[in-house]
């Protein structure tokens, strides 16, 4: 891709600036001569600053383009500790190709290594359905997504090209164990502050020195069979679209893309983005879909209690999600309050039934 000067803010996506970067990747052939942009997705999790981009073409070129760019300086803080800007930028210019789930096209991604500035320019994906995560999903949509995460991982089974790498970690690189822990600690307080009369007095306990078993956890799971985790796969990051053969998904937000058994990313979409009832009553069946769904594309050295027991500790795991998403969050934002006290309850519900403790000394 041509590399143009990188716009540090949305008023320096000119409309110059934007045939530039669409023409020079075949992506449009019309010149653009006016640009409207407005702020979306505004949330939990979001560390990257979002921007429909309406263009006013001379010729041919998309009705609209959704900018990536980065965000506010404590969400920045995080992605660059997390290499986050860098992996999802490296994702759309490397992987996506051979990604089988749908996902959003890339026009133009640009990053600047030392920095991590960057900017994608990604296709609009409005036209789908997204679920609210407090509402949680059905069972046919929890079906989708399994299926689709099936083949996400079966594409990337056991994929020695993957490892290793200098932009997709390992789950257990460093720093991730160790900005995963800082952060966990700092988010504890408050979570336990707005939420901690809700626990029992196990997980209360459990939950004040997650931080030191959270590494060793990021261990097990970076043993083989390792995949391609997508990192955050959850309602939030899927938009849900009805075609003429059925139910399907489209996957945003590959800011957490690593690699990990992947029961990771199972664990966490079952625990906490289904309602502790649904969860609890196809949680088995989701896991055994999953291993049918993996074994149909090749992957035959996989288990349903290997799965299961990735399941468990994936669960356990994935305590650190409300934990850190909860303890940025501002007060104020009730949905996200809300949100990341759903994901806590359905998490702390799940490692107690699925008696998770029993998975550390």
């Amino acid at each position: 891709m041509t590399q143009l000067a990188l716009p540090k803010t949305v008023d320096e996506i000119t409309p110059e600036w934007l045939t530039a970067a669409m023409q020079s990747t075949n992506s449009a052939t019309g010149t653009v001569t006016a640009v409207d942009a407005v702020p979306i997705g505004v949330g939990v999790g979001v560390v990257g600053a979002l921007f429909r981009i309406t263009p006013t073409w001379d010729g041919d070129g998309p009705k609209t383009v959704i900018a990536k760019m980065p965000s506010s300086p404590s969400a920045r803080f995080v992605a660059e500790m997390l290499s986050m800007y860098r992996r999802e930028s490296r994702f759309y210019e490397q992987l996506s190709v051979r990604t089988p789930v749908p996902h959003a096209t890339c026009y133009y991604s640009q990053l600047n290594w030392e920095t991590q500035d960057f900017i994608l320019l990604l296709s609009d994906l409005a036209g789908g359905r997204i679920v609210d995560q407090i509402v949680g999903c059905t069972l046919e949509e929890a079906e989708v997504a399994v299926d689709r995460l099936a083949e996400l991982h079966a594409a990337f089974w056991n994929d020695a090209a993957l490892r290793p790498s200098d932009w997709l970690p390992i789950i257990n690189d460093s720093p991730l164990p160790e900005a995963a822990a800082f952060a966990y600690e700092q988010g504890w307080p408050v979570m336990d502050g707005l939420f901690g009369d809700t626990l029992s007095p196990a997980i209360r306990a459990f939950g004040s020195t997650f931080h030191t078993v959270l590494p060793g956890l990021m261990e097990r799971l970076s043993h083989p069979p390792f995949t391609m985790s997508h990192g955050d796969y959850r309602l939030d990051n899927i938009f849900f679209n009805d075609t003429p053969d059925g139910l399907d998904l489209t996957l945003c937000d590959w800011q957490l893309v690593d690699t990990s058994r992947g029961g990771r990313d199972l664990g966490y979409f079952v625990s906490q983005s289904m309602t502790k009832e649904m969860r609890g009553q196809h949680e088995r069946d989701l896991t055994r879909r999953y291993v049918e769904g993996l074994a149909s594309r090749g992957v035959n050295d996989y288990s349903f209690d290997d799965a299961w027991l990735d399941y468990r500790v994936s669960t356990l795991f994935c305590l650190v999600y409300p934990i850190v998403a909860g303890g940025s969050i501002e007060s104020q934002d009730e949905r996200s309050v809300r949100l990341t006290g759903d994901m806590l309850d359905r998490c702390v519900t799940a490692i107690e039934e699925l008696n998770c403790l029993d998975l550390v000394d």
